[in-house]
């Protein structure tokens, strides 16, 4: 297939700097070229071949973000065309590209060269046109258009997500007896409730567990945050794609907004991040005290970018909110979880107390 050839032609040559990277440092004294070649040479010879890996990877990097934003273009004008010959293509170039960028990220010669960096300036707006500009003829392509996206614009992977997951899971299983140490807060509380127990000293350790992994929560949680924040940024962006006479795609399914799919996959992320979250609201067990103005904004940000998701529902227009950010909704509207509202009613007179010049 040509486009399985162009691609692996550009993912070839970050495999030989990786290769030739990999070589030079064992001092084997061969560099592998882009092409798989190896050299000889030894000494100076061995720095001069690095020095030419190193050049012949920032220019690769160069044409590799030039060839995406080929391909990119061609999508756009695939669906923009919208034949079923164009859209079963369009459906080809949408995979061969989220599988390319995937690859090239994994490549260190890649990242080390400023790869990542320059395939974001070089994709970043033709990217943003095509979501802009065109409707996604069905839900695999949509989905690939997002996915695209998300791995341009350096935003939180499933990997991410599930490192969170893991955290907040690590935190609940660290406290045997969540509800109780909720009810009391204070050290000499828990320190009761272990002795009833039986338990000695387990509900500090299981306290000094929750903690520390609470902590490291905290910072992947404003690591995630950043990263949904970068994106809802850029959907307020986006223009309503233009009206189109057939709302069905070629395959018999409902046509896909690129802006809609993007907003169900964030509002997902941001869910992820919410039930994580929760965890350090029920009690005083988790974090230091000293922590609890992280918490607050950690807080303030889901709020003002679930906000800002429901702002971007609003413009475009869209009839139905998606089961992610419903379920985000009740979150914000349900009053089981005392901590939260108080955590709220902080960041609101904290809020009020900056208008007034307090």
């Amino acid at each position: 297939d040509p486009l399985d050839h162009v691609a692996r032609v550009l993912e070839t040559s970050f495999e030989g700097h990786d290769k030739a990277a990999g070589s030079s440092s064992s001092g084997s004294g061969s560099c592998s070229s882009g092409s798989g070649r190896a050299s000889p040479g030894s000494g100076h010879n061995d720095h001069r071949a690095s020095s030419r890996t190193t050049t012949r990877a920032v220019s690769s990097s160069e044409k590799v973000g030039k060839g995406i934003v080929s391909l990119v273009t061609l999508l756009r004008n695939l669906l923009r065309d919208g034949s079923a010959k164009s859209v079963k293509l369009g459906q080809k170039v949408a995979d061969v590209l989220l599988d390319l960028v995937s690859n090239l990220l994994r490549y260190k010669s890649f990242r080390g060269q400023g790869g990542v960096p320059r395939l974001r300036e070089l994709v970043a707006e033709p990217l943003k046109d095509l979501c802009r500009t065109v409707k996604a003829p069905n839900t695999k392509i949509g989905k690939a258009i997002v996915q695209l996206f998300i791995l341009v614009h350096g935003s939180a992977t499933a990997v991410c997500l599930d490192h969170i997951r893991l955290l907040s899971g690590a935190i609940r299983s660290a406290l045997a007896a969540e509800e109780e140490f909720s009810q009391n807060p204070d050290d000499e509380s828990l320190v009761l409730i272990a002795e009833s127990q039986g338990g000695g000293g387990g509900a500090k350790n299981k306290k000094g567990m929750a903690e520390a992994t609470s902590e490291v929560l905290i910072s992947a949680l404003d690591a995630g945050m950043r990263n949904v924040d970068y994106v809802i940024r850029a959907l307020t962006k986006m223009r309503k794609p233009p009206k189109v006479t057939n709302e069905k795609s070629i395959d018999g399914g409902s046509a896909v907004s690129p802006v809609m799919t993007l907003s169900t996959v964030t509002s997902g992320r941001l869910l992820v991040i919410m039930r994580a979250f929760l965890p350090l609201v029920d009690g005083e067990w988790g974090p230091r005290r000293a922590a609890t103005d992280q918490i607050v904004g950690v807080l303030q940000r889901i709020y003002t970018a679930i906000g800002r998701l429901v702002k971007v529902y609003l413009a475009h227009g869209f009839t139905s909110v998606n089961r992610n950010l419903d379920r985000l909704l009740a979150y914000c509207a349900s009053d089981m979880n005392s901590k939260t509202y108080e955590l709220i009613t902080r960041i609101e007179n904290a809020a009020t107390g900056q208008k007034s010049g307090e």
